[in-house]
């Protein structure tokens, strides 16, 4: 069992989408799982995705057609292998490169159930 099983929801956002990987893969903390569930674009959002599966062992990629973003998460929460869940929408980064390994170990610390974060909003 994995630690972590990360999920990501994209449609149409081939940049942002790219942006969310590389600090995704960038986290020192390596035990985790990634699940890509892709709806139908008309950019090169599905290519990113299958790109970064096709490098990581650890990213799985999934076809969402059309279902709407709350329907997509719960298609990445019933293919999880994780003791937690992390859901990261296209677009969004970790703060640092320790920021999943700092989570991790407070929730594990805390034996909480349940976390959830806070944000920071930077600039474009």
């Amino acid at each position: 069992m994995v630690k972590v099983s990360i999920i990501t929801v994209a449609r149409n956002h081939e940049i942002g989408l790219s942006k969310t990987l590389h600090s995704i893969v960038s986290q020192n903390f390596k035990d985790w799982e990634l699940l890509i569930v892709v709806g139908d674009s008309v950019d090169n959002t599905r290519k990113v995705a299958l790109d970064y599966q096709e490098k990581y062992k650890n990213v799985r990629v999934y076809n969402d057609v059309e279902s709407g973003i709350y329907k997509a998460m719960n298609q990445g929460l019933t293919m999880a292998r994780g003791k937690f869940v992390w859901f990261m929408n296209a677009g969004d980064l970790f703060y640092s490169s320790s920021s999943l390994r700092d989570a991790i170990g407070i929730a594990e610390e805390l034996d909480a159930d349940l976390c959830v974060g806070g944000h920071t909003i930077q600039g474009a």
